[in-house]
């Protein structure tokens, strides 16, 4: 199998944050978040700008078809901003390989994850995002802990 063809689809909803900071004096946070995957660009999802919140739900789902290249989701939380550069929250980092499980073929994953961001010791921040995930091989290998099928219609 080369590095290039699609080996497996990964379905991320992207449902909720909580705890997000105040970025603006008068009007909270104006959340949403952009998810990416390492490796190309093409694999990206930005949601809807929630305004005026501090727990914004979006409940978005977006679907990835990944190759071996892929490897790292990336989920960054930023507040819009109209006049100036949007501000970032925060981001997390999940690592694909680490939803494979070696015995399913379709791996679910339902995660509350911390934000992090460079500019804020981790004590101050305590936002966190909620992200649902669904990790499906599409050429899962055979014999890895499953039976072969029966038969192969020769006589």
């Amino acid at each position: 199998e080369t590095t290039g063809s699609v080996f497996a689809t990964l379905q991320l909803s992207i449902v909720e944050a909580d705890g997000l900071p105040r970025m603006d004096i008068i009007k909270g946070c104006d959340g949403f978040c952009v998810a990416f995957m390492d490796g190309g660009h093409q694999l990206v999802h930005t949601t809807q700008v929630v305004p005026k919140s501090l727990a914004p739900t979006w409940n978005e789902e977006v679907m990835f078809n990944l190759t071996r290249r892929n490897r790292v989701l990336s989920v960054m939380l930023l507040d819009k901003d109209t006049l100036t550069k949007d501000d970032l929250v925060g981001c997390c980092y999940i690592d694909v390989s680490s939803l494979a499980a070696q015995t399913d073929d379709v791996t679910y994953r339902d995660v509350w994850m911390p934000l992090r961001n460079p500019s804020h010791s981790q004590a101050e921040l305590t936002a966190r995002v909620h992200l649902k995930l669904c990790l499906r091989l599409l050429n899962p290998l055979v014999g890895g802990g499953k039976p072969a099928e029966e038969g192969t219609g020769e006589e």
